[in-house]
């Protein structure tokens, strides 16, 4: 059987018989299967220096981005030929300046075909194998500065709206508390100024002391009254012993 060339890959399943890779995907180096129709790893786009290419590792960025943040290509300061350079640390920066005489880390890449199925979320991140005796490259799938700058934002709004909430309930058990004992005060004062009217109207007095009928106030304008007490006074016989007092019924 004929290598399979241009966009096509043999399927296993037909006898190998060449066909195109389904669309957002492309064939690997030799054609022998379909892999993540990302950015290329040597893809320089919009990059204006020489030896620059696109930084993988900031994510959402292709040959159309305008003013894209780019990175020197180490692979091409390797002294061994076919070696990859490791990825290099943000702090490490390379300048235009020193890029001819810049001298990366570099190691053999077994894995030439490794790609990560999310390219707009992970890069190819590279770095030697540490359990290997020999200069080997270890390749893994690492987030990119935009995804985890999505994860961040994510992650500060549910924190927000956490303590929103938080404040709501604390605001509300306030609020309850505070109706509560204002429920508290007309139930036992109005159970004991009826009883104390009823009192007075068996023995003939009037309900009414200072220019003030307490018979003709409405239930609003007694809670009205009653809503001047302290709220954390909540020992009834106490508030309505102050109300006789003031009263005088």
């Amino acid at each position: 059987m004929d290598k399979c060339t241009g966009g096509q890959v043999p399927n296993r399943l037909k006898n190998n018989q060449c066909e195109s890779c389904p669309k957002g995907t492309k064939p690997n180096v030799g054609n022998t299967l379909c892999v993540d129709d990302g950015p290329d790893k040597h893809e320089k786009g919009q990059c204006k220096d020489e030896g620059f290419i696109l930084d993988q590792r900031i994510g959402g960025q292709d040959k159309n981005t305008k003013d894209p943040k780019c990175v020197f290509d180490d692979t091409r300061n390797c002294e061994e030929k076919g070696w990859v350079a490791v990825t290099r640390d943000f702090k490490n920066v390379v300048s235009p300046h020193d890029s001819k005489t810049y001298t990366p880390e570099c190691a053999k890449d077994n894995e030439p075909n490794f790609r990560c199925k999310d390219s707009k979320r992970t890069y190819v991140h590279k770095q030697r194998d540490p359990d290997s005796d020999q200069k080997v490259l270890k390749k893994s799938c690492r987030s990119t500065q935009s995804r985890l700058k999505e994860l961040i934002d994510k992650y500060n709004e549910r924190v927000e709206k956490a303590k929103e909430q938080k404040k709501k309930t604390v605001d509300a058990k306030k609020q309850e508390k505070k109706d509560s004992n204002r429920r508290e005060r007309v139930g036992f004062c109005t159970a004991l100024g009826l009883g104390l009217n009823l009192f007075n109207n068996l023995q003939g007095a009037v309900s009414k002391r200072d220019n003030v009928d307490f018979d003709s106030l409405s239930p609003d304008e007694l809670d009205g009254m009653l809503g001047m007490w302290p709220e954390d006074d909540l020992d009834p016989d106490s508030k309505c012993r102050n109300a006789n007092s003031v009263h005088k019924y």
